[in-house]
């Protein structure tokens, strides 16, 4: 027998005398005893790989990884769902922590509505953000990958759902658990700050500690057209939010007069009109200098069209918010139903959107009609599905088309939220006449390719694209 057998069956009989003197000791005091800890032959297969989920972190960063620690600790004596817990809080803590060093005041502006933004100011508030938030801006950012993004999501639910978070049912078993370390550990704990993410960094620490000239502009307005779409988005947002603020100096705002207008041709339409949004919401919330500021960015750019009108935007907006703020959340079943209540009585029957918001509007319904894969919010399902059904024909091709979206491709992992789209898609489908659009509502339903998989067929990426075009 080799010395490594020895060491396992030696680890695992000093293991069995543990957990039978606990064990024991439970039931001496009348508390049950049944699958309390998971099987030492699980921890066996976890610790077996343990060494190379270590050798991906340095020396530096397993010393001051307690939670590291608190995790072997938890598996050791066969505690999985509180050891998936440790891993999550350092998770976290690494990734804020990687937000920190990078860019604050960015990072706030991308994932925080602006009504939560005004309270966000040191790292210390970071904690008033949401797991829910924090992922979802980091992948704004490029601070993790798309695929780092979908995984990390994935380990959010579970840890809802198997961890000591909350009561659960479900099992962890050693292989899943180590999966799920590694996840951890390769997207956001051990990897450094992704090349995407550091080369906006540098952008914005020239734009905060450099005069630039108009040459100097135009020579960083050569890299904007090889960005592409999603950092182009997220930095425009950015230097709106570093334009907008009381706090910025004359001559960064300067700087940002020069890039912006260079910037403006690469903007999406949608970010072009949630920037008229955020003036609405200054100018109906009357922060009369922010105001200012957002309307001159807008003039700068040629972009006072995307005006809107303050009030109704702005109501349904923060509605939208945080009805997406309450579906993060573990007690969501509860929270969700207000703002679902407060969205329907505002928009009236049949539904008016404002202006500008539509998009937004029909993104938020189907990432919460979808669930978070826990379970359904009976009471503001129901309101979500009568809005659902009053989407026209183009609104319902938009939906439907979501599946190409980071946010809502990570959730058709879930058996539960993909039960939710096909539903959704049984109440579309029936208002679409488009050829292109029909074509890929039967590719989705014949099931060729798995749900989550569908956003990187390009082929069917092109037909959603063509099904939108070519709606009235």
């Amino acid at each position: 027998m080799s010395k490594e057998n020895k060491k396992v069956i030696s680890y695992n009989q000093e293991l069995e005398s543990k957990e039978g003197h606990f064990l024991s000791l439970l039931e001496s005091v009348g508390l049950p005893i049944n699958d309390i800890f998971v099987p030492i032959k699980e921890r066996t297969i976890f610790f077996s790989n343990a060494s190379s989920l270590l050798a991906q972190m340095s020396p530096e960063q397993k010393f001051q990884a307690v939670y590291i620690s608190k995790f072997f600790a938890a598996v050791s004596v066969g505690l999985f769902d509180a050891a998936l817990n440790y891993i999550w809080d350092e998770t976290i803590l690494q990734l804020r922590k990687r937000i920190e060093v990078y860019d604050l005041e960015y990072f706030y502006e991308i994932a925080a509505s602006p009504e939560k933004r005004k309270d966000l100011k040191t790292i210390d508030d970071i904690s008033k953000l949401t797991d829910d938030e924090l992922l979802k801006g980091a992948l704004k950012i490029d601070l993790i990958t798309e695929v780092g993004y979908r995984n990390i999501d994935l380990i959010k639910y579970m840890r809802n759902n198997a961890s000591a978070a909350h009561p659960n049912q479900l099992k962890i078993t050693g292989l899943k658990l180590t999966s799920m370390a590694e996840d951890c550990l390769r997207e956001i704990i051990s990897t450094p700050i992704p090349p995407a993410a550091i080369a906006v960094q540098k952008l914005l620490e020239n734009i905060k500690n450099t005069e630039m000239s108009k040459e100097d502009a135009k020579d960083v307005a050569v890299h904007f057209a090889a960005m592409g779409p999603e950092p182009i988005q997220r930095l425009t947002e950015g230097l709106f939010g570093i334009f907008y603020k009381r706090e910025t100096t004359e001559p960064v705002r300067q700087n940002i007069r020069l890039l912006a207008p260079l910037l403006w041709p690469y903007v999406d339409e949608n970010i072009r009109k949630s920037l008229g949004i955020k003036h609405a919401y200054f100018s109906a919330n009357n922060n009369i200098a922010e105001k200012g500021f957002a309307k001159e960015f807008l003039a700068v750019v040629d972009g006072l069209k995307y005006i809107t009108d303050p009030h109704r935007t702005v109501e349904v907006s923060t509605i939208l918010e945080e009805l997406k703020n309450a579906h993060g959340e573990f007690n969501n079943f509860y929270n969700e139903v207000l703002p679902a209540k407060r969205l329907r009585s505002v928009l009236g029957n049949p539904p008016k959107i404002p202006n500008g918001i539509e998009q937004k509007y029909i993104a938020t319904l189907v990432e919460v009609f979808l669930t978070n894969g826990n379970g359904v919010a009976n009471s503001a399902n129901d309101i979500y599905l009568d809005l659902i059904k009053g989407f026209n024909p183009r609104q319902s091709i938009y939906a439907i088309g979501l599946i190409f979206s980071d946010i809502i491709s990570s959730k058709l992992r879930i058996k539960l939220c993909q039960q939710k789209y096909f539903e959704m898609i049984g109440y579309l489908k029936e208002k679409i006449s488009i050829q292109s659009a029909k074509r890929l509502i039967e590719e989705i339903e014949s099931l060729k390719i798995p749900l989550d998989e569908i956003r990187s067929n390009e082929n069917l990426k092109e037909l959603a694209e063509i099904a939108i075009k070519e709606t009235p």
